[in-house]
């Protein structure tokens, strides 16, 4: 498949007459296509679905928006990136975090991955990462840092963030079930793109 085209798309929708907090973190979610070189057809074929999330600190400051209320009013999920990412004391990274780099973090605001699920026909073949650079590239633009939770699916307990057809096509259950394993060939996986681990959490950073 290295011929193959990877095409993109994805919705946001926003409620412009409503006001809360949570609407500082803009959520995309959208589906990975690729048309194969090899298919005279020109037939699309969907590969994968992902969803990331852009925190937009600086427009919260400009509001006069408390941040943990931000990260808070919008999901747990992103709570516990705001806690283990933020400085509670004030609206920016940790300086724990930010020692990791040679220089400052541009900024305050966020890009998280936080979800790429890519059917097993078509694992192997590098689209992860190629689906990842790009995300950030085109989404996180704005954003100072990337934060990305290395978790193997198949040790999710609370699966189906999208449909049942589509989670019964990712066949998880084929997946390893070493556990330590799982991990760490994750870990592997996101640092080919540059992420480091973040000491004392679970997440995985790197500089957009």
């Amino acid at each position: 498949m290295k011929d193959s085209n990877i095409t993109v798309t994805w919705e946001v929708e926003e409620d412009i007459e409503k006001y809360e907090s949570s609407q500082f973190i803009y959520e995309t979610s959208g589906d990975v296509f690729i048309q194969d070189g090899d298919i005279q057809s020109g037939e699309k074929l969907h590969i994968a679905k992902f969803t990331t999330y852009f925190a937009n600190c600086s427009g919260a400051r400009k509001e006069r928006a408390d941040l943990l209320e931000v990260f808070d009013a919008h999901s747990q999920n992103m709570y516990e990136y705001y806690a283990a990412i933020y400085d509670p004391r004030h609206p920016r990274f940790k300086q724990r975090l930010q020692n990791l780099f040679n220089w400052p973090i541009s900024g305050n605001n966020l890009f998280v991955v936080d979800r790429l699920e890519i059917l097993p026909e078509f694992r192997g073949y590098g689209f992860g990462l190629k689906i990842i650079d790009f995300l950030i590239a085109r989404l996180g633009l704005g954003a100072g840092l990337v934060a990305i939770k290395p978790y193997p699916l198949q040790f999710e307990t609370n699966v189906g963030k999208y449909d049942q057809e589509w989670t019964s096509k990712m066949r998880l259950g084929d997946l390893s079930k070493n556990e330590k394993q799982a991990f760490k060939i994750l870990q592997d996986y996101y640092s080919k793109l540059g992420f480091i681990k973040f000491p004392k959490t679970p997440y995985m950073v790197r500089r957009v």
